[in-house]
């Protein structure tokens, strides 16, 4: 069942008219907010402004690649242009506080798009070793920051197993775990170590957030 929250939040150089967020969960049981709100802007024009954001703490939310309505784009270039610079909201990672209304971003580099497409696909992965596992990293096509984990680990019948997770960098010492980015033998060790202790393994579903200094995630259900 979906939950709306309304508020009315003051806007930098506008009249907000309604603010909303409606609250609900997606096929992975991940909490989502939908932030809705319509304001006049200096021209006295009515505009209705939606975005979308994974909950991933008490107090934040990373906004959802490409879920700003048409409406929302146009303002945001609109903005962007005014100050001589393009829209980049669909770039990157971009987190803000439950309390705020919307999420833009301006970019300077007016070949945002072909640059990060370019380094994406030109550049090497980083690769380091901490603690006994491995860490490889890159941009993808997004200018997203992806980290590839790999580690071995021994499983309670005694198995050697070789598991690796991707994760999308949020913050400089928070991850957020790719669902569904599990190695098929990473699962064979996940549902091991599951059903050793009664449960089965729901990494997969929910928000799974991980520092930067965890080698994995492991999540049963009972």
């Amino acid at each position: 069942m979906k939950k709306i929250l309304i508020s009315i939040i003051p806007m930098f150089a506008c009249t907000t008219l309604l603010a909303s967020d409606v609250l609900t969960k997606d096929h992975l049981d991940r909490p989502t907010i939908q932030k809705n709100f319509s304001l006049t802007d200096q021209n006295g024009k009515t505009l209705t402004l939606s975005q979308k954001f994974l909950v991933i703490g008490e107090d934040e939310l990373l906004y959802i690649r490409g879920s700003s309505s048409p409406e929302t784009l146009k303002y945001g270039e609109q903005k962007c242009r005014s100050e001589g610079k393009i829209l980049d909201i669909d770039y990157g990672s971009h987190v803000i506080k439950k309390d705020q209304n919307y999420t833009l971003s301006c970019s300077n580099d007016v070949n945002l798009k072909n640059n990060i497409i370019n380094k994406s696909y030109s550049s090497s992965p980083e690769e380091k070793t901490i603690n006994g596992f491995q860490i490889s990293s890159a941009l993808n096509q997004y200018g997203e920051k992806i980290i590839t984990k790999t580690s071995s680990v021994i499983a309670p019948s005694g198995r050697k197993y070789s598991i690796q997770q991707k994760f999308q960098e949020i913050s400089k010492d928070k991850l957020l775990y790719i669902t569904n980015s599990s190695t098929p033998e990473t699962l064979q060790y996940n549902n091991e170590v599951c059903k050793s202790v009664g449960g089965i393994d729901s990494t997969d579903k929910g928000v799974r957030l991980v520092s930067k200094d965890s080698p994995s995630i492991l999540v049963c259900e009972n």
